[in-house]
């Protein structure tokens, strides 16, 4: 039901249906989970402290939010809307100690749970990457201090350093006659 509405309703119809079933008193955790993160989807700036409280280091929540992840994998190529830079961060924080990143191997192979994941995160990451404001460079600067990111620390050192290049070319200022001179 939770994908049917975000794939199907308009966001505002979605909105309201969201908010509708967060106030009764009668959802189970799973359920609580999933209209947390359909609001999450849908309107990042409301949804995302509810998320982050409620969900919080709790394994089993932040299974139910993969599961929805995961299931709106399955319906759309990528879930991910527009996100803001917290919501990225609040993301791989939750989901990175989950699964690590993938290693290809040559030959044909089942892809797990897991590696689907780990390659959802690393979209996350460099998701991340490809923005150049300050924000984006604090999320990653404080992702790679995170001890439980240890196993990402090679792909977030490197989207680090593709964000720096990007921060570059996008605060590039040609260079006037006058400041050449001065």
């Amino acid at each position: 039901l939770v994908v049917a509405a975000l794939l199907r309703l308009d966001k505002d119809a979605a909105l309201t249906l969201v908010a509708e079933k967060l106030s009764s008193q009668t959802l189970d955790v799973a359920q609580r989970v999933y209209w947390l993160g359909a609001g999450l989807q849908l309107e990042p700036s409301l949804y995302l402290e509810q998320t982050r409280q409620y969900v919080g280091k709790s394994q089993l929540r932040g299974t139910h939010l993969v599961d929805l992840l995961h299931a709106l994998r399955r319906e759309k190529s990528d879930p991910r809307p527009d996100w803001p830079v917290a919501v990225l961060g609040f993301l791989i924080q939750l989901l990175g100690p989950r699964t690590s990143p993938r290693i290809w191997a040559s030959g044909a192979h089942w892809v797990s749970p897991a590696m689907e994941l780990g390659e959802f995160v690393e979209g996350l990451i460099m998701t991340l990457a490809g923005l150049p404001d300050d924000d984006a460079t604090h999320a990653l600067t404080s992702l790679l201090e995170d001890t439980r990111l240890a196993g990402w620390e090679n792909t977030l050192r490197r989207a680090a350093f593709d964000q720096q290049a990007i921060r570059r070319k996008a605060h590039f200022q040609p260079a006037n006659v006058p400041s050449v001179f001065n």
